[in-house]
């Protein structure tokens, strides 16, 4: 079985796709403020995954 998964160029263009698919992506909260490069995936209000790094967003775009 071959499974062609589209490649995703950077963080911008991941999130972008992420949000057209209804996920909103921001910097991790972590109680003070947020931290840069860490983020947290959201689906309608909920955070789906946290402490996500930049490579993480994209392959997530990539596989959602």
């Amino acid at each position: 079985i071959q499974v062609d998964i589209p490649i995703v160029a950077d963080a911008k263009e991941a999130i972008e796709k992420l949000e057209k698919k209804g996920y909103h992506v921001c910097n991790q909260y972590n109680g003070f403020g947020t931290n840069e490069n860490e983020f947290e995936l959201y689906k309608g209000g909920e955070v789906v995954i946290d402490r996500l790094s930049e490579t993480q967003v994209i392959a997530l775009a990539a596989l959602l």
